[in-house]
């Protein structure tokens, strides 16, 4: 399976809706199931019904239906995440050794 951009190509392993409402339920779902206490879904701050973006749309769907199978849940809803390896701190980093200054934007 492929998805496009004006620009190239790419292959996915997932849909979007598959990603972020289906697997996310479903966890959600097996918390109720198995009496979890706590249920942390993380979501985005562009998660929203009303979205051009259809992955900012199914974030918002997928908190509608963690929501639905676990009412408990805790969603957060960041406007970025870094981690290990994570691009944009990398691209920062590598910057910062070849060049004198680093834009911030």
């Amino acid at each position: 399976d492929t998805a496009s951009s004006p620009y190239f190509e790419y292959k996915v392993n997932y849909t979007y809706k598959e990603t972020n409402v289906d697997i996310p339920k479903t966890i959600a779902e097996l918390c109720t199931e198995l009496q979890v206490d706590n249920l942390i879904h993380v979501s985005s701050i562009n998660a929203s019904p009303d979205s051009s973006s259809v992955w900012a749309k199914t974030k918002f769907e997928g908190e509608v239906a963690v929501k639905e199978a676990y009412p408990w849940a805790t969603v957060i809803r960041p406007s970025q995440m870094f981690a290990p390896e994570d691009r944009l701190l990398n691209w920062f980093a590598n910057a910062a050794e070849r060049f004198p200054a680093v834009p911030l934007f």
